[in-house]
C-alpha cells in the first residue's frame, strides 16, 4: 500500500515569470499522502535555506491544513484530489491548497480561537495554530472547489 500511494503524489518544479522556483504538486485525500507530501514540502522549503522559524511555521501550518482537508473535507468520500502549489519570494512564502471536498462550514474559515487546556481537549488546536503561524489566511469555494491560501512570512536565507 505503501508504494502504491507513494506513486499517487504527482510533483513538478516550474519557474513562474519573476519568481524563484515554485513547487506544485496532486495528492489524493488520504493521511500517507499527507506525509509524504509534507516530507517533499519539506524538502523544497530547505532548499531555499530559509530561518529555520520560518521553514517550520510553514512547514507545520501545512501539513496541519493538510491534515484537515483530508479528515473533514473527504470523509466517508470514495475519490477527489488536493493540489498544493507553493512559491517562496522574497518577503513571502504563498501556499495555495486546492481541493474538490466539501465546502468549509458556512463556507468561511474556523474561528481559530484556542481551545481552553484545561477541557484537555483531543483536538481544536489546529485552526489556531494555523493561524498562529501564518501570517495571512483567506478561503473560498469556486465551484466544486475549496481554495485555501496561507502566507507565510519570510526572513533572509541563512
Amino acid at each position: 500500500m505503501l508504494a502504491d500511494t507513494a506513486l499517487m503524489v504527482q510533483d513538478e518544479t516550474i519557474k513562474p515569470q519573476g519568481c524563484g522556483p515554485a513547487f506544485q504538486t496532486v495528492m489524493e485525500p488520504d493521511f500517507l499522502a499527507v506525509r509524504n507530501t509534507s516530507l517533499k514540502i519539506d524538502n523544497h522549503l530547505a532548499a531555499h535555506q530559509l530561518p529555520a522559524d520560518d521553514h517550520q511555521n510553514c512547514s507545520i501550518a501545512l501539513t496541519e491544513a493538510l491534515n484537515n482537508i483530508v479528515e473533514h473535507g473527504f470523509a466517508n468520500l470514495d475519490s477527489g484530489e488536493i493540489r498544493i502549489a507553493l512559491t517562496v519570494g522574497v518577503t513571502t512564502i504563498r501556499a495555495v491548497l486546492t481541493d474538490d471536498g466539501r465546502a468549509m462550514p458556512g463556507f468561511q474559515l474556523p474561528e481559530g480561537a484556542a481551545p481552553d487546556p484545561i477541557d484537555l481537549p483531543e483536538g481544536g488546536f489546529g485552526w489556531f495554530m494555523i493561524k498562529s503561524l501564518s501570517r495571512s489566511q483567506t478561503y473560498e469555494r469556486c465551484g466544486e472547489m475549496n481554495v485555501l491560501t496561507l502566507e507565510f512570512s519570510r526572513g533572509p536565507a541563512k
